[in-house]
């Protein structure tokens, strides 16, 4: 839709699920994913939440920036892709590494220009699958009552795990009487699991849950704060990966690229999880108090099966 904000044509797709029409105030989250597909080493959710008017004043600069080198969409893993011989593909095919560099910063001063911030998790999968069948209920969304897990929960879809984080983690930045409205790029399979954990989110009643507003699937192509989530995913599932290849335990900044991302973040310790193995130590440590008989009673049965 030329000359309109892609902001402001999410406004209109979206209704309320009350059935009255929205005040125009709201805040609206970005996300996108990396590292989703069949054996990758790390699943990432992140994105960016904001105001709407926030929102469409950054679609207008982003687009801006864009128009004036010529290219109609960004894709951080086309715009970093190079072939066999380390040359640019596609729209970026003969760039000079100062073009690059100052189309980068262009783009990062946009973000860091307008009052967005940053969120974002990942998922370790090698940590996970040592994780009892329990323990990734729970995490998925699985509830305790009474010294039981009561609800199912996803234990065989980790991609859950950064996406409740995700959601529940904006949707706390948002005030009583507002509430936040989640837009994920329209991704197959995943976007019809993020439809999935999103009605499931909302059966279980969390505190939160009365902020959280409507969930859709809009195309990159007509949000450009999809975009600028897609750079976020990218560079966060690559900081991810050479933490993963130096070792986990080592200390190891983020590049430039990824700093300059998460400088709005407003609690970086809390908005920007990486569940290793000690970040899912930390967060099942009470679960694992509770079901300790449990989980040490399975953990010895599979020790004495004959193999």
């Amino acid at each position: 839709m030329p000359g309109v904000s892609g902001v402001a044509v999410l406004t209109r797709l979206v209704h309320p699920k009350e059935g009255h029409r929205k005040i125009f105030a709201m805040l609206q989250a970005y996300m996108d994913d990396s590292g989703t597909h069949s054996g990758s080493p790390i699943c990432v959710l992140a994105g960016y939440f904001g105001g709407e008017r926030q929102w469409v004043n950054f679609d207008k600069e982003w687009s801006r920036v864009l128009r004036n080198v010529g290219v109609e969409e960004f894709h951080a893993k086309r715009f970093w892709g190079k072939d066999r011989e380390g040359r640019r593909l596609d729209e970026y095919e003969g760039w000079s590494d100062e073009k690059v560099d100052m189309f980068l910063g262009d783009l990062l001063r946009t973000i860091t220009s307008y009052r967005i911030y940053p969120i974002g998790s990942a998922v370790v999968m090698r940590e996970w699958l040592t994780l009892h069948e329990l323990e990734r209920r729970y995490l998925t969304g699985g509830r305790v009552r009474g010294g039981k897990i009561y609800t199912s929960g996803a234990p065989n879809k980790p991609y859950f795990l950064p996406f409740i984080r995700n959601v529940g983690q904006a949707a706390n930045y948002c005030a009583e009487y507002l509430k936040i409205h989640f837009a994920f790029d329209r991704n197959e399979p995943y976007s019809g699991y993020a439809l999935d954990y999103f009605r499931t989110l909302e059966q279980m009643k969390l505190p939160y849950w009365r902020r959280v507003g409507d969930l859709t699937f809009p195309t990159s192509a007509e949000m450009p704060a999809l975009q600028a989530a897609d750079l976020l995913a990218y560079q966060t599932y690559r900081y991810a990966q050479e933490r993963l290849d130096k070792g986990l335990e080592t200390k190891y900044r983020t590049g430039p690229i990824l700093t300059t991302a998460l400088l709005k973040a407003k609690n970086l310790r809390q908005d920007f999880k990486l569940f290793d193995k000690r970040g899912l130590d930390i967060v099942l440590q009470k679960f694992r108090k509770v079901f300790h008989d449990r989980l040490n009673h399975d953990a010895n049965a599979k020790d004495e099966t004959p193999q």
